[in-house]
């Protein structure tokens, strides 16, 4: 009776240690096939796959079946295969315990799928490699929005680089965080030696204070952007006459945390303006010791005078303030009432 009664105990117990091990694998079943990421079972000497959850087919574009019926050296993109064969010979000669890396695949389609693919082996220290579990995540959007940052960054350094303007990243405090390679040609710098520096270091003497005050009255009223002409200072003591366009940057609490700005040189300009200004000053410093009545306005809809000298007022015995009213020109020069508005119907018409 003793007999029977610990072999029913030790039966019970067998069935009840089935009965576990018979749910422990349906929940593992379950998880396997619902996972969110692509799992698979592979052999770790073929590269063969012998059981793939739903996750990982979709992800490579085959059914089940037809991932059972092929190995993953076969669907790596061939740039990819070195690597992962690599990491599989150290995983087998137990150098690594695991390992992580992103690769691609070729989908049934021909299109690449990018995943992040984990490795662990199924076998025990000091046992013959067998089997080994892979996950894979699918990381296609992520890599292709790193692409295209790089493509954006490429053609924003290739635009900086190539242009002819002046391109800087100032701090709060001013200091040089970036410069483009024209900090040799207007500031008689290189790019690296301008890092850290004061942009208001190469400012002519005679423009700091109202740069400064500029770059004070758009931080204190947090605009984000503005534009000064200003003169840079080379080492070597070349003047360069430049037109600053910036973006200024703020943190939540409103400080700067850096400003963007490209200077355009407009020396030539300024040089045109300043030989235009003196002939200017000559040509009306001839019309105005002229003997003659010299004027210059408009006649549409009322005479506006941009310019007469000293003798045309006086040509018509009249003042600079008579002729400034409202078509008191008409009336100075023309006495007659009815050639005045003949003349002054033609002009206007």
């Amino acid at each position: 009776k003793l007999k029977t009664a610990e072999l029913n105990k030790e039966l019970k117990k067998s069935i009840q240690a089935k009965q576990a091990l018979k749910e422990s694998e349906e929940r593992f079943r379950i998880m396997f096939e619902q996972a969110a990421v692509g799992v698979a079972y592979i052999n770790s000497n073929t590269g063969e796959f012998v059981r793939v959850n739903q996750r990982y087919s979709d992800i490579v574009g085959y059914t089940v079946d037809e991932m059972q019926a092929t190995t993953f050296q076969k669907i790596t993109y061939p740039d990819d295969l070195q690597e992962d064969l690599d990491n599989m010979e150290r995983l087998r000669k137990g150098e690594i315990g695991e390992f992580s890396m992103e690769k691609r695949y070729f989908r049934k389609n021909s299109d690449v799928v990018w995943v992040n693919l984990t490795v662990s082996p199924l076998w025990k220290p000091g046992e013959q490699p067998s089997y080994h579990v892979a996950i894979v995540e699918d990381i296609t959007d992520r890599k292709n929005a790193e692409d295209a940052l790089l493509v954006s960054k490429k053609k924003y350094r290739d635009f900086i680089e190539g242009t002819d303007d002046l391109v800087t990243r100032v701090d709060g405090e001013g200091n040089f965080i970036y410069v483009n390679h024209m900090a040799e040609k207007v500031l008689g710098v290189k790019p690296d030696d301008c890092i850290g520096k004061s942009t208001f270091s190469f400012i002519h003497p005679d423009d700091i204070e109202v740069t400064t005050s500029w770059f004070n009255e758009i931080v204190n009223n947090k605009k984000s952007r503005g534009s000064i002409e200003n003169r840079q200072i080379s080492k070597d003591g070349k003047v360069t006459h430049v037109l600053w366009n910036s973006t200024f940057h703020y943190d939540e609490d409103g400080n700067v945390l850096f400003v963007d700005g490209i200077a355009r040189d407009i020396t030539e300009r300024q040089q045109f303006e300043e030989k235009l200004s003196k002939s200017e000053t000559f040509i009306k410093a001839v019309l105005d010791n002229l003997p003659i009545g010299i004027a210059v306005n408009s006649v549409d809809p009322t005479v506006d005078f941009d310019y007469m000298n000293d003798n045309f007022p006086k040509f018509y015995r009249t003042t600079r303030e008579k002729l400034a009213e409202s078509d008191a020109f008409w009336t100075a020069v023309f006495k007659d009432p009815e050639y005045r508005e003949y003349i002054s119907k033609r002009v206007l018409d």
